[in-house]
């Protein structure tokens, strides 16, 4: 009888926590209500912070739960949105700039008028090249897009989606465990890349030095990548296709490898496409869709002629 007079006075506690809840919610006071050991309201907080361009040589970011935009502008900032408790540290000292934010996991309960993800948005001015970025990632969504830097390194992990779009480099250094990383628009004198459990995409990137890309149980796209020449090998259960023509062997090797791209494949899917093939593509469609048209056309006169048969 106790248990149960103690079940009952615990749920009516959360019951009323709840409506109580849900009473400050409707009335405005908070936009969003979690569940965590019971009903919680979050309180979201914004803030944005400007630098000087001359201050920053160096970017150091460390982050957790977070999505993250690296991107042009006019003036050097930092913007985050974050949960009150969770406020990241932004710090400037000697000449650089340190950013560590841990946010949380998502709630299994949550009911929101309002974006509660934490945010991180890195302005970068368009005339700026920096010496170093440094990134540690861990379940993070982060986005860098037209930036140039001296070197770029990348420790990523646990489910994080990176997307480098227009980077111009002298280095880039990647070793990622369990992510997805693409690469658009790269230049690039070499790149080091590693990954387990990973996937790696190059679009319209070039590689002009000697470069590496070992991957294990992962995948690795190249389409329309420019290097001096490539030497592959392949262990496992491992595939390799071109131009999506699965090529036969564990071994390969083409133009300047000694200056080219070093790939190597332990239980990992590899596809090379090129510009040409991707242009072959894009004609013979154009012509099945012009076939299309014309059979369209065909049809439509067939039926103009019977009905004035007719």
């Amino acid at each position: 009888m106790k248990l149960k007079h103690f079940l009952l006075i615990g749920t009516g506690f959360m019951l009323f926590g709840g409506i109580l809840v849900a009473g400050t919610y409707t009335a405005g006071a908070q936009k969003t209500i979690v569940w965590e050991n019971g009903p919680k309201l979050l309180d979201m907080k914004e803030h944005t912070e400007k630098f000087k361009a001359n201050e920053i040589k160096n970017l150091v970011i460390q982050a957790e739960n977070q999505e993250i935009n690296i991107r042009q502008g006019l003036d050097f900032e930092v913007t985050t949105q974050y949960e009150k408790s969770d406020e990241p540290k932004v710090v400037l000292k000697d000449q650089t700039l340190s950013i560590r934010a841990r946010g949380k996991q998502e709630y299994p309960m949550q009911i929101s008028l309002e974006d509660t993800h934490p945010e991180i948005t890195i302005t970068v001015p368009k005339e700026i090249s920096l010496s170093d970025i440094t990134i540690e990632s861990s379940n993070n969504r982060l986005t860098m897009t037209d930036i140039t830097t001296k070197n770029l390194a990348v420790d990523s992990y646990s489910d994080s989606w990176l997307s480098f779009i227009g980077l111009k480099t002298d280095s880039v250094t990647v070793k990622d465990r369990f992510s997805s990383v693409d690469f658009s628009r790269l230049k690039a004198k070499k790149g080091n890349f590693t990954g387990e459990g990973s996937n790696f995409y190059f679009y319209d990137s070039a590689l002009t030095d000697s470069s590496t890309i070992v991957v294990k149980n992962g995948s690795v796209r190249l389409n329309d990548v420019d290097v001096p020449g490539y030497q592959l090998t392949l262990a496992g259960d491992s595939t390799f296709q071109v131009n999506n023509e699965t090529r036969e062997g564990s071994s390969f090797e083409k133009g300047n490898s000694k200056k080219g791209l070093t790939i190597e494949g332990k239980d990992t899917f590899i596809e090379w496409m090129d510009e040409k093939y991707q242009n072959s593509m894009s004609e013979q469609m154009d012509e099945m869709d012009d076939m299309d048209d014309m059979g369209d056309h065909m049809d439509h006169m067939d039926s103009h002629m019977e009905d004035e048969t007719e």
